[in-house]
């Protein structure tokens, strides 16, 4: 069978479209994967950025021990306060008679 003129005519005035349908279909295909990267990019730096939530914590035994400990640790300190407080005033006390007897005393001086 051989290749009549008019048959090569339209193959010719096809070729161009063919050729920029094939160039095209190659491109999108190259864009959906460079799209697909690009998104694959974007949540990767979004996880990197972003604090992860933390759950939280129920209580437990250990929470209950700790708050033992801050209620144990509070007492003494007041205590702390409390007896630092009462060395001051007696401190005072006895700096005032101390004052009061050495002017008082003729023996001293």
């Amino acid at each position: 069978m051989s290749v009549n003129p008019l048959d090569l005519q339209a193959i010719f005035t096809q070729m161009n479209h063919v050729g920029k349908q094939q160039s095209l279909a190659k491109e999108s295909q190259i864009l959906r994967q460079d799209h697909a990267s690009e998104q694959v990019n974007k949540e990767g730096e979004k996880d990197a950025n972003d604090v992860p939530e933390t759950k939280d914590l129920s209580e437990g035994p250990g929470k209950i021990k700790d708050e033992e400990k801050r209620k144990s640790s509070d007492k003494e300190e007041e205590e702390e306060n409390a007896n630092d407080d009462q060395d001051r005033d007696i401190e005072e006390e006895n700096k005032a008679l101390n004052k009061k007897n050495k002017i008082k005393d003729p023996n001293l001086g």
